[in-house]
């Protein structure tokens, strides 16, 4: 029985394709929540809960997390990296990232980061 028509139908979930069928295309505007008064995208409440859970789960992990922006600040220094560094998160949020290195890698920080 197995590969047939019957079983796929027996093993797959509801609203999945079946057997080698495509999943039927997203329309991925449409599910966007916009706002009623001025038809604009609003932001995805579930999008904010993703983004908190990742902070935690970030913020509690082993290893060593540091957030770096685009202008070369910190915005993350979670509690790994604290450990490993000895700084606390407070020191270093806003403060550029050489701020962890050797004083004789700093000269090429810089550059190497350019090329990013």
């Amino acid at each position: 029985m197995r590969g047939t028509a019957a079983y796929n139908a027996m093993i797959t979930p509801p609203g999945q394709p079946r057997g080698g069928e495509r999943p039927p295309p997203h329309d991925h505007a449409a599910s966007v929540p916009r706002s009623k008064s001025q038809g604009e995208a609003a932001p995805a409440e579930g999008m904010v809960l993703a983004e908190s859970q990742l902070a935690a789960i970030l913020g509690i992990a082993e290893d060593a997390v540091i957030i770096v922006d685009t202008r070369q600040r910190i915005r993350f220094f979670n509690q790994g990296a604290e450990r490993v560094f000895g700084y606390s998160s407070g020191e270093l949020i806003g403060e550029p990232p050489e701020t962890l290195l050797p004083a004789d890698a700093r000269a090429t920080y810089r550059p190497q980061c350019r090329g990013f």
